[in-house]
């Protein structure tokens, strides 16, 4: 009965640390994306502490087949470490996730670069002529001057429309924005 108890937590034991393992390699692909948000040390602390997480769940397995005193302890400091990494520098992030700062628009500035820009007083002819025939798409609670203009736009509005998106819908936004930018495209 024992034997059985013991090969029972051992499988359970090889899967979950499977499960953790692939959900791991899964955020870890996706740390290009995370970059974007947060910096590099910040990043580099919390995939430290999720390793020495691992680290502890790889040796609780290795625990259930050769158990010795160091190893009765040290899958829990392991795991604990890490944890508390991870906690610390999440924490951190909050403080450091990265905000767009936009730029004021000048006057007569021949090109507009990649990023965020703010418009003071720029009319739509302005701006056009800083975007040197590249495409707009505009996102806008007032969407006239661009019908005028001929120029794509996202309406941000509670109004049953075909162009617009509701404020509160975020993911819609973005899909819309993502499938209409192109490479050339100010937003």
């Amino acid at each position: 009965m024992r034997g059985e108890y013991q090969a029972i937590k051992l499988l359970a034991e090889v899967v979950a640390f499977i499960a953790l393992t692939s959900a791991i390699i899964v955020v870890y692909s996706l740390r290009d994306i995370m970059v974007g948000y947060l910096d590099k040390r910040t990043l580099r602390g919390v995939f430290l502490g999720v390793f020495i997480f691992w680290a502890g769940y790889l040796e609780n397995v290795f625990n259930d087949v050769y158990t010795t005193e160091l190893t009765k302890v040290l899958d829990d400091v392991l795991v604990a470490l890490g944890m508390m990494i991870i906690l610390i520098t999440s924490l951190q992030m909050k403080t450091e996730i990265r905000a767009i700062k936009p730029r004021v628009i000048a006057e007569g500035q021949p090109i507009l670069k990649p990023g965020a820009y703010v418009t003071t007083k720029a009319s739509l002819s302005e701006i056009l002529s800083l975007l040197q025939g590249k495409r707009l798409l505009a996102i806008t609670r007032y969407p006239r001057q661009y019908e005028k203009h001929g120029i794509p736009y996202i309406w941000v509005s509670n109004a049953p429309s075909e162009t617009a998106i509701r404020p509160t819908e975020l993911a819609p936004l973005l899909h819309k924005v993502l499938s209409s930018a192109g490479e050339d495209t100010f937003i």
